[in-house]
């Protein structure tokens, strides 16, 4: 049966499943599992542990090493601990493999894993048993050479991709074809296969190659030798890759699908076009001329698309006429700097009309950075074919159909990243060889020695990456002695990478370095370098993964504008979870243009200038709805949902509201500062004077999990007044407050101790006399919501009156000796601003706009 389908949940799994995963189970179990097993539990570190509770859905918080393997242990019954020791032989050199399917099918999922591949291969397993045969084939699909292109000319829908996938009767059709056309001497069968996004269907099948008896330390065992074939569809692009040794193989497989989905091919020269000036390939788009400077007869462009732009957001533009020529339009909009061709992939589509025949051609990016213009040739006959590609060719410098160099600046940059995605320099062509060898020189790859041990008996061919696996030096499979293999692997050197951007960053004018700082973001440690811009913190990331949804979102919920810098990652693949708040920048195109670094970084700058209002309202936005789920809530809340989430969602929401709102918290962790503060400003006249009130509060946030409510300890009560005095003592803030002093202290919760609230009151007074009016005030996560929702609603009307609201605001943070905020007393107090703001009339628009258009 084919793999993939058959293995659906955990207790499918049979020894057949390790065999054809290519674990050696048996070994395994005959070895010491209860010391290797030991070995890799206690080397988990807490995150590691927490997140592995979380998988298993354990609600537990210990560590300790014999509880937290007992933990484990009670989930035997539906994951065996030999699985730990069989998935960790499984991962051996297929890490990259993990990374990328994990960051494609999991990046959504409320469980994140973010300490280790090793614990996201077992969520995988955990969570669908077949991901790891997907693994395999991702795995082998990248550590073999590239195969053969060919275009299709229809729709080949993704329900017969999938049908090809599972069902048995399509994969024998598959089988009988090949078997055929390799003149019925060999045997296959579809092995697995791999499904990306809907856009990529991977398959692996076998060929049987010889079917021998082996020599065995037990008994002759029968082997039946396979050769591997691959084949991808990008059902988008609708193109096919094939990887076989034999052209025979080739062909079948494009025999089976003209015959079973009537669809015509054409082959994508593999040689790579080289031959053309980028610069002259510009002017096309500049000037109007075409590049051979001989203008193609009967050759209209109807449409053409473009990527991006340089309009603001850089959305992509449409030119299009559907009766006539659209390319001085094109010209204009370049040399208004509308449009700029910096890559050939900026090139999506063109629609061209000749001889009565009107074609479209999409671009397609490979992923070494070439790129392949496509011509749609289906129901044209070859001669119209070849004027068709003859024409193209005089435009614009390159052909149809065939791989060309994408020389532009950004199409170099791609190679750069494309570079920093691979661990050996084999299969490299000597145009990327030599910039590798570039890189090298340069620092930005390090050259690792690793060692692999494997059986001196050649007829056994067991090999491993762990010494102990052979138990006193010996193989474990036929007892035969060990032989170490060296052998090397490049690993991005990301202390180089991150220098360089550093660097190029810091000699932007806008900005200042101020110094930079280890952030945990879901147990997972990541550097971030701060700088000044427009007086306002802006931070840069960098990363040689894929960020997952739920790392960018804590990112987003900072409300720091925020870079990320990845390098060796696929934009696409990255830009999916990634919102219009942050931005994103290649390392290849930062590295390419670091003399001239400011073309790129200004405009990058600009748009987090243009969207710093968009980003605190729309996280704000996000954390409303969060809160409001919480409401009411304690032991309920789950695991992810924690105080450094609490503290970022409540200081999103008064953000919004108090512009000049600052928040220390988790960034100052360890130091005797507040979770941060709010400054409330308005202006008042009394009689014929205008007075300006400035008011200072801080907060804390108390986020509980006991459904008691939040302790408010004699801890609390010291570190409360603590702070309200170590801020009396400060000038900036003596001299700032119109009482000289701060107004008050602010706890917000999800759920108090109705009884500690007088405590807490009576202690302030205690302690602080009576020459400071500063008063505790306590919000829950209801009424703070609850603020946010009437300030929303009223927003118009608010900003009528700013000040009254402001005045209003803060009144009612000092309200009252009782301290609690209620739904009463916000009603009150907006109520109060609503009256004031219907003495401002709007003017009647309508009206006059009638009267004006009569």
């Amino acid at each position: 049966m084919f793999c993939s389908g058959k293995y659906v949940k955990i207790l499918d799994i049979d020894s057949e499943y390790w065999d054809q995963l290519r674990v050696n189970h048996e070994r395994i179990d005959e070895l010491n599992t209860e010391k290797n097993l030991d070995k890799i539990l206690f080397s988990m570190k807490p995150n590691e542990r927490a997140e592995l509770y979380k998988i298993f859905d354990i609600n537990e918080s210990s560590y300790e090493d014999a509880f937290f393997k007992d933990r484990i242990k009670e989930k035997n019954a539906v994951f065996p601990m030999e699985y730990f020791l069989y998935l960790r032989e499984f991962i051996n050199r297929k890490k990259k493999a993990v990374e990328h399917l994990y960051s494609v099918y999991f990046s959504d999922q409320p469980i994140q894993v973010e300490t280790s591949d090793y614990l996201k291969l077992i969520q995988m397993f955990v969570h669908k048993p077949s991901f790891l045969f997907e693994i395999l084939v991702s795995h082998e699909w990248k550590i073999k050479a590239g195969g053969e292109l060919y275009q299709y000319d229809k729709v080949l829908p993704s329900k017969e991709l999938e049908q090809l996938a599972t069902n048995i009767n399509y994969q024998g059709k598959l089988i009988n074809v090949l078997f055929k056309s390799n003149g019925q001497s060999t045997d296959y069968r579809i092995f697995a296969h791999c499904i990306l996004n809907k856009n990529e269907y991977i398959y692996m099948v076998y060929k049987k190659n010889k079917d021998t008896k082996r020599a065995d330390y037990d008994r002759a065992k029968r082997i039946k030798d396979v050769d591997i074939i691959l084949f991808r569809i990008n059902p988008n692009e609708k193109i096919i890759e094939i990887k076989s040794s034999t052209k025979s193989e080739v062909y079948g497989i494009i025999n089976y699908f003209s015959e079973q989905f009537n669809l015509r091919f054409t082959e994508i020269v593999s040689d790579v076009f080289c031959d053309y000036e980028p610069i002259q390939t510009v002017q096309v788009f500049n000037t109007g001329d075409a590049y051979s400077g001989i203008e193609p007869i009967d050759f209209t462009i109807n449409k053409i698309v473009f990527n991006n732009s340089l309009l603001t957001k850089s959305p992509q533009v449409t030119i299009q006429l559907s009766k006539s020529d659209i390319w001085l339009s094109v010209v204009d909009a370049f040399r208004k700097n509308v449009i700029s061709i910096n890559s050939l992939a900026d090139i999506e589509q063109i629609k061209i009309t000749t001889n009565n025949h009107s074609r479209t051609i999409r671009s397609l990016t490979l992923e070494n950075g070439h790129v392949v213009f496509k011509l749609d040739d289906s129901g044209i006959d070859e001669q119209i074919k070849q004027e068709i590609s003859d024409k193209f060719k005089e435009k614009f410098g390159f052909p149809l159909n065939q791989p060309v160099n994408n020389k532009l600046a950004y199409g170099e940059a791609l190679k750069i990243d494309y570079l920093f995605r691979i661990s050996t320099d084999s299969n490299l062509s000597e145009e990327l060889n030599e910039k590798f060898r570039y890189l090298v020189s340069e620092g930005f790859f390090q050259l690792e020695q690793r060692v692999s041990y494997e059986c001196r008996n050649n007829l056994c061919g067991f090999q491993s990456e762990l010494l102990e696996d052979f138990h006193d030096r010996k193989c474990p499979n036929c007892n035969e002695e060990y032989r170490e293999q060296k052998y090397s692997e490049y690993k991005a050197n990301e202390d180089k990478i991150s220098e360089t951007i550093v660097d190029c960053f810091s000699e932007n004018p806008q900005l200042q370095l101020i110094g930079h700082n280890n952030m945990k973001i879901k147990g997972r440690d990541y550097v971030t370098y701060k700088y000044l811009f427009d007086d306002k913190p802006l931070q840069i990331m960098v990363s040689g993964t894929v960020l997952s949804k739920a790392t960018i979102s804590h990112i987003e919920r900072l409300l720091i504008p925020t870079i990320i810098v990845y390098y060796g990652v696929d934009k696409e693949q990255a830009s999916i979870y990634t919102p219009n708040t942050i931005e994103l920048l290649d390392f290849g195109l930062l590295f390419l243009k670091k003399d001239a670094f400011e073309e790129i970084l200004n405009p990058i700058l600009g748009n987090l200038r243009e969207r710093a209002f968009l980003h605190i309202s729309t996280v704000a936005s996000q954390a409303h709805v969060s809160l409001k789920d919480i409401c009411g809530k304690t032991s309920e809340l789950k695991d992810e949902y924690d105080a450094d989430r609490f503290e970022d969602e409540v200081f999103s929401i008064f953000k919004d509201m108090i512009s000049n709102s600052e928040k220390w918290g988790k960034e100052a962790r360890g130091k005797r500062v507040p979770e941060g503060l709010i400054d409330i400003q308005y202006n008042k006249t009394e009689g014929i004077n205008k007075h300006k009130y400035n008011m200072i509060f801080t907060y804390d946030c108390k986020l509980t999990k006991d459904t008691r409510g939040y302790d408010l300890d004699s801890e609390e009560k010291k570190k409360g007044v603590d702070y309200v005095k170590r801020l009396n003592n400060l000038s900036e803030v003596s001299t700032y407050c119109s009482t000289g002093q701060v107004s008050g202290h602010i706890f917000i919760s999800n759920k108090f101790r109705e009884k500690q609230i007088p405590n807490m009151i009576s202690h302030f007074y205690e302690e602080l006399g009576d020459k400071y009016t500063v008063r505790p005030i306590f919000i829950e996560v209801g009424e703070l919501v609850y603020i946010y929702e009437i300030y929303c609603k009223n927003l118009d009307n608010i900003m009528k009156v700013p000040d009254i609201f402001y005045e209003q605001l803060s009144k009612l943070l000092k309200s009252g000796d009782e301290g609690k905020l209620t739904k009463d007393s916000i009603d009150e107090c907006f109520d109060e601003v609503l009256v004031a703001a219907t003495q401002y009339q709007k003017a009647d628009t309508k009206r006059i706009t009638r009267k004006l258009t009569k």
